[in-house]
């Protein structure tokens, strides 16, 4: 989908996702426990604050031409395996089924694979968030396994450079 990028996370960027953020049923196991979402300025500047010194985490803004839609992270990052887990959440519904997650996320494995140099992307989510998981395989993650809470998800370098190939045909 055109118009969507990925910029590196700043506290203003972190500002305006908060800002357009609405909870979601599916990202709650036990959906009673559901609450509206309220920014709140100086949780999110304690939030980017406490995300900033976690050397093996990089975080991302998913933009839309200049609005901010979404953040995606890469948690977890080990140099020695070459491996980081892939999260992404996009702000409110209004922003979803339109292709911008899918856009997102496979920017997000050419950032991994061709700049952060993985060889395996890990990813996971909730079970009942079947929007994910639809996502995650349209980006090219291949179904691992589950368990009683998540569905988890990988990609390896060569399953990336192989989806790019086809693609390209």
């Amino acid at each position: 989908t055109s118009g969507v990028r990925l910029a590196p996370s700043t506290l203003a960027l972190c500002h305006a996702y908060y800002q357009r953020f609405r909870q979601s049923p599916e990202l709650f196991e036990d959906r009673s426990r559901m609450e509206a979402f309220v920014y709140d300025p100086a949780w999110v500047d304690a939030k980017f604050a406490a995300r900033q010194g976690q050397p093996d985490r990089r975080d991302y803004a998913i933009l839309l031409e200049e609005k901010v839609i979404g953040e995606l992270v890469f948690k977890h990052i080990d140099p020695e395996k070459r491996q980081c887990e892939l999260g992404i959440c996009l702000a409110n519904d209004h922003d979803k089924n339109h292709g911008y997650g899918t856009a997102a996320e496979k920017l997000a494995l050419r950032l991994g694979f061709e700049e952060l140099g993985m060889e395996t992307i890990l990813a996971d989510s909730l079970l009942a968030n079947t929007r994910s998981q639809h996502v995650l395989k349209k980006a090219g993650f291949r179904f691992v396994s589950e368990d009683e809470r998540f569905r988890y998800y990988r990609i390896t370098r060569e399953e990336y450079l192989a989806d790019r190939g086809e693609e390209r045909a």
